[in-house]
């Protein structure tokens, strides 16, 4: 799939959140953070001041709201330049049922990182252009010993992105976080299912497990 938004980088299996080092001028800054009080809170406690908005207030400052964030750091006090965000979804998983038959139409894995008690997950998706139509998604939790099984299903609307010509399609992402209680010596996998092209061109979807550590 092609990038979707500027703000999103492939970065799989996983990019786990870290704590800024130098909070001196960086530009380019990706990170999940939280409105609370009129500043973004990220996961490891740094509170970011909006002294320059790009967006308007409107567009973001909603107490609670949590989003993958892009902007620029301006000075040691954490005042930034909002850029660009992308609202973020907080679902809980149900439990998996192998008996049950689930939506099986392709997804992107975009992004995954760990912070702040979540899983955090960005998904790709093509839809016919210039729909407004909903592609939901849902998540799915097995634990079999240690290992966390995130069953992630897509539902589409009748589009086929192994059959129909991407003039008639677009990109879409969708970003979520998902409460996470890892244990220490427990691990993580996503199985959903994906596009994969083989070497005459021909694709398929297929389902595929990414272990993320």
């Amino acid at each position: 799939m092609k990038k979707l938004i500027p703000i999103l980088l492939a970065f799989l299996p996983l990019a786990v959140s870290c704590k800024l080092q130098d909070t001196y001028t960086q530009t380019n800054v990706q990170e999940m953070v939280t409105v609370k009080e009129g500043v973004l809170l990220n996961d490891n406690g740094y509170v970011f001041n909006v002294t320059e908005d790009a967006l308007g207030a409107d567009k973001w400052k909603i107490e609670g709201n949590r989003y993958l964030a892009l902007f620029d750091i301006l000075n040691r006090a954490l005042d930034i330049r909002l850029k660009e965000v992308v609202k973020v979804s907080i679902v809980s998983p149900a439990e998996y049922d192998e008996a049950e038959e689930y939506p099986a139409d392709p997804l992107s894995p975009e992004m995954a990182s760990v912070s702040g008690g979540y899983l955090n997950l960005g998904l790709g998706y093509y839809k016919a252009k210039g729909s407004n139509a909903a592609h939901p998604i849902r998540f799915y939790e097995e634990v079999k010993g240690t290992v966390h099984y995130i069953h992630i299903t897509h539902e589409g609307n009748g589009e086929d992105p192994t059959r129909m010509d991407e003039k008639d399609l677009e990109t879409a992402i969708a970003v979520f976080s998902l409460p996470l209680d890892l244990k220490s010596g427990e691990r993580v996998s996503l199985v959903m299912n994906v596009i994969v092209t083989d070497s005459t061109g021909k694709k398929t979807v297929q389902e595929k497990t990414i272990n993320l550590y």
